[in-house]
C-alpha cells in the first residue's frame, strides 16, 4: 500500500465542488481510496519557500504503478480542465517508516 498527499491551493469554489464530486470515482477505478481530506494551517516553518496551501488530500493505492495509471488515465485527464480552474496542487508519494 502506498500513500500520496496532495497539497491544495483553492482557486474557485464552484469548480472545486464539481471536481470533488467526480475525482473519487476515478481513484476507485484504479483501486485507490481517498482516506482523508481537510483544511490546513499556516506553516510553522517554510524553509523550502512553498506557496501557501489551504487544504490537503490523502489517497492510497496498492502500488505506485496503479497511482501512475490513474494519474495518466483518460478518466482522470478528462477532469484536468475542472481541476485547473478549481485549484493548484502538488501531489506526492510518501513512504511511512515502520
Amino acid at each position: 500500500m502506498v500513500t500520496f498527499i496532495g497539497l491544495i491551493k483553492s482557486l474557485d469554489q464552484r469548480s472545486l465542488t464539481d471536481y470533488l464530486s467526480k475525482v473519487g470515482q476515478t481513484v476507485e477505478l484504479f483501486g485507490g481510496t481517498v482516506t482523508a481530506r481537510g483544511q490546513t494551517f499556516k506553516p510553522i516553518w517554510n524553509e523550502l519557500n512553498c506557496e501557501l496551501f489551504d487544504s490537503y488530500v490523502e489517497v492510497r493505492f496498492d502500488t505506485v504503478e496503479k497511482a501512475n495509471y490513474w494519474a495518466h488515465s483518460p478518466q482522470y485527464q478528462d477532469l484536468l480542465p475542472i481541476r485547473n480552474k478549481a485549484m493548484q496542487v502538488t501531489f506526492f508519494g510518501i513512504e511511512k517508516s515502520p
